[in-house]
């Protein structure tokens, strides 16, 4: 802002940047109201100099001023401003800019320029083409405000995907994916890979047409909409674990199978067919795994440990191998709160100090102590947070061969 007030182009950027640039105020603009007031009309105060002597030190710059807001004016005719007539003296009476007054969405938009306009112009066209889709004014004013508030998914939707949109959402029947997975549902002029990609705005839509308020599945009401529940699919699995039998025996009762890849879900229901149950965090050390009697290995979950809750694992030896770092030691924390039998390998001072030479970076360290560590896992953590950044984790791939393959065999040998 200079001495003589906020110029015309000062005040469009600022505007720009408090509506146009903030995605939570755009919003409101959108549905025309903020928090406890209406967002119209918008007053811009100029902040012009009221005092003579001031003006008289740079009549010059004064008038430039006073000339910008005239010229602005003549160049929006539809946008108020508020002047005031005011004796300067020596300058006699003057007709100074005070405030800029704008009453509505589209006088904004069209002092911010093409690209504010092309902006708006282009929600409305996606907009009026799905709140279309509600048959009632209920249902479309659930869809617009739905659209609004998840506005960062919709605006970048491009006009063909909004037109899919269009095509799909009357074609979805609650029950209809029964039994299926969803790339599985016949959906007439649409591919599914469409579906999915889009899962949560087709969510978002659906929701508004389809409330549990207004449709129910097995005449139960849905306390919370949701897509695939909806439609009846199957979940896809995404929490893939690698299963690799350690015997004969383990491997001949899976099908002779040397590897597998399950679900957490299936393992929560499936016990694996083994006394001694090894977790490993990574994929790749489940392949450096030694024959062990009795013995599979579940690798590659990472914090994944979900499938520990399992009721069979209770009457199983359970062990766990992770990386000594704080976020290695707070994973075998999360896996011994939901598997309380568990024990750790490998994963104690006389590792770490064994392989001082082989740690690297930890750079983010988790500074809270893990529920659920014994007392010396405790000290562990304690003794890793004094240690250098570069110096703080111990991965599981450094640790040598015949080390590990020694210390398994002492867990096989401890009891629970």
């Amino acid at each position: 802002m200079t001495a003589w007030g906020k110029l015309p182009k000062e005040v469009v950027d600022e505007l720009n940047r408090r509506y146009w640039q903030n995605i939570g105020k755009f919003k409101q603009l959108l549905k025309g109201n903020m928090p406890q007031k209406t967002i119209f009309p918008i007053v811009v105060p100029l902040k012009p100099p009221t005092s003579g002597k001031v003006i008289a030190q740079d009549t010059q710059s004064f008038q430039a001023f006073v000339k910008a807001w005239q010229a602005f004016e003549g160049d929006y005719p539809n946008l108020k401003i508020q002047w005031q007539t005011k004796n300067l003296g020596f300058l006699g009476e003057q007709k100074i800019p005070t405030k800029l007054i704008i009453n509505d969405l589209p006088k904004l938009t069209e002092m911010l320029g093409q690209s504010a306009t092309q902006r708006i112009s282009s929600l409305q066209e996606k907009f009026q083409q799905l709140v279309q889709l509600g048959k009632t004014i209920d249902v479309q004013k659930r869809i617009f405000n739905n659209l609004i508030s998840y506005l960062e998914m919709i605006e970048p939707l491009s006009d063909l995907q909004v037109i899919k949109l269009t095509k799909l959402l009357p074609q979805l029947k609650v029950a209809m994916g029964k039994g299926n997975y969803l790339r599985a549902i016949n959906i007439e002029g649409i591919d599914t890979k469409f579906i999915e990609n889009n899962l949560k705005v087709i969510e978002i839509l659906a929701e508004s047409l389809y409330s549990p308020t207004q449709q129910t599945i097995d005449n139960a009401s849905i306390a919370e909409f949701d897509l695939l529940n909806w439609l009846r699919c199957e979940i896809k699995p995404k929490d893939w674990l690698f299963v690799r039998p350690l015997c004969e025996q383990s491997k001949t009762a899976l099908a002779n199978l040397p590897i597998l890849k399950l679900s957490s879900q299936t393992l929560l229901s499936y016990e694996l067919p083994a006394k001694n149950i090894l977790v490993i965090e990574n994929e790749m050390p489940c392949f450096m795994l030694p024959h062990l009697p009795n013995t599979i290995a579940v690798a590659g979950g990472g914090k994944n440990l979900t499938w520990l809750k399992a009721e069979w694992l209770k009457t199983k030896k359970v062990a766990y191998w992770g990386d000594i770092d704080s976020e290695g030691l707070a994973m075998l924390s999360d896996a011994r709160r939901k598997c309380p039998n568990i024990q750790s390998i490998m994963m104690d001072k006389t590792t770490y100090d064994l392989y001082e030479n082989s740690r690297g970076d930890e750079p983010i360290f988790t500074k809270s102590v893990p529920e659920f560590l014994r007392k010396e896992e405790t000290e562990l953590f304690d003794f890793i947070a004094q240690q250098e950044i570069n110096q703080r984790r111990l991965e599981q791939e450094f640790i040598a061969q015949d080390y590990m393959i020694a210390e398994l065999h002492k867990w096989l040998l401890t009891n629970i």
